[in-house]
């Protein structure tokens, strides 16, 4: 089976998908549906390919709410969520204002199969992980950058595609820039004043909470490097752009975790935890490690012998180098973060 088979697998069932909700919605939806939020592109293909099987399996519709990271904690409190497929900094921050509901270990055996830290809480699991790599297009940028600090070069002005502070990577970049520069977590203003150099030298070409925006300005060649989820980036080669790089510098890269969570207010919560374990199961880990290159966290599954890009998932030294963080904590120090960004940005 080579690997563009091996896709097909995976995605172009959505197809047979696509009948089999056609002709049997009618005998399920009015009794059971769930509402799973997810982001749009690669991840809602890839959810879209696999949830006819948990359907077919729980006679229950699933519809999926697709979305940005911070809109998916609106529509919880605000009822229109089930499941969250979330960022981490997102699901802790609905944990912490007591969105979420405890998971079941009856309900999910799959949890009894994750590594250690993938069972992150009592409300929250990791379904898969990735990273926020080190993007380049080799037609422009024609060495291998090995350093984040590439991102400053001054050759690069206008075309760094880079993330808004309200987002995860924006966050975690200004971490690691504040341990490189003098700082730390607690000290954080050598960080914030860096990412502030990339918009006030002109270096960055935008700014974005979307991650679509940034693939699209990768496509149309306006940003030639930037911090982007390995997703993505596959994204970006599924669409015949092989000039798209992918580097990790040296000093490590940003976790891209989906964490998985239930929203207490959910009317279908037995079903809801049982989507939870179908994520967690070997059909969702494999799809999502194949399609979008997120590595599975269900220690006990085991990858295709013939998936080629297996070296491009982050295990091995590529997550022993992922900046972690405690991202309670971050939720605490994030606004404060960001109002101090701004005056940097505005001065």
């Amino acid at each position: 089976m080579n690997e563009e088979i091996l896709q097909m697998k995976y995605w172009y069932k959505a197809i047979g998908a696509g009948v089999f909700t056609l002709f049997s919605a009618p005998l399920f939806a009015q009794e059971c549906s769930i509402n799973v939020s997810t982001w749009g592109g690669n991840y809602q293909r890839t959810y879209e390919s696999i949830i006819p099987e948990f359907e077919k399996l729980h006679n229950c519709k699933v519809n999926l709410v697709i979305g940005v990271s911070q809109d998916f904690v609106v529509k919880a409190r605000a009822g229109e969520v089930d499941v969250m497929t979330n960022t981490m900094i997102h699901t802790t921050a609905a944990e912490q204002d007591g969105l979420l509901l405890k998971l079941d270990e009856k309900l999910i055996p799959n949890l009894a199969s994750l590594y250690d830290n993938a069972r992150h809480s009592p409300n929250i699991v990791w379904a898969n992980v990735g990273d926020y790599a080190l993007v380049y297009n080799s037609k422009y940028v024609t060495e291998e950058p090995t350093t984040w600090d590439v991102l400053w070069d001054e050759k690069y002005r206008n075309r760094v595609g880079m993330w808004s502070i309200e987002s995860q990577a924006a966050a975690l970049l200004a971490v690691q820039q504040a341990n490189a520069h003098g700082g730390s977590f607690e000290n954080i203003e050598p960080g914030l004043k860096r990412l502030a150099e990339l918009v006030n030298s002109g270096n960055a070409v935008a700014q974005t909470d979307a991650e679509s925006q940034l693939v699209s300005l990768f496509e149309t060649e306006e940003a030639w490097l930037g911090p982007l989820t390995t997703g993505r980036i596959k994204d970006l080669w599924d669409r015949g752009l092989d000039h798209i790089k992918i580097a990790r510098p040296k000093e490590g890269t940003f976790p891209t975790i989906t964490a998985m969570s239930i929203i207490n207010t959910t009317k279908q919560p037995e079903i809801a935890q049982k989507f939870i374990d179908f994520a967690l199961g070997e059909t969702a880990q494999v799809a999502f490690a194949v399609n979008n290159l997120y590595a599975p966290t269900n220690k006990n599954v085991k990858l295709p012998d013939d998936f080629k890009l297996r070296g491009v998932l982050v295990q091995g030294e590529a997550f022993d180098n992922l900046l972690l963080v405690d991202f309670t904590e971050l939720n605490k120090v994030r606004g404060a973060w960001q109002e101090q960004y701004m005056r940097m940005v505005n001065q």
